[in-house]
């Protein structure tokens, strides 16, 4: 696995190889995974190669700043709540 990152630290490129799928022994897959923050710093999205959908993951938060959600290839997955001190509820798939 080799990381990429943006001039402040943050991981902006996963570039990852591995075996055939099948497990034979042809050559090895290799595809990178890309992330983008918003202004605050926070996961926007994490983009997978298009060999694999090409979409990913979008991160969506509450107004107090608390993950509130997750997409994943545009579809609504999870989403998240927050009690009275910040703290995550139990979760619920949509």
């Amino acid at each position: 696995i080799h990381f990429d990152y943006y001039p402040n630290g943050l991981v902006r490129v996963e570039q990852n190889s591995q075996g055939p799928w099948d497990g034979g022994t042809g050559p090895l897959h290799a595809y990178q995974t890309t992330i983008n923050y918003d202004t605050d710093g926070r996961r926007s999205t994490l983009s997978y190669p298009s060999a694999i959908g090409g979409d990913g993951v979008t991160y969506s938060y509450s107004p107090s700043g608390g993950l509130a959600g997750l997409s994943v290839f545009s579809q609504p997955f999870t989403s998240f709540t927050t009690d009275a001190r910040g703290q995550l509820e139990p979760v619920v798939h949509v």
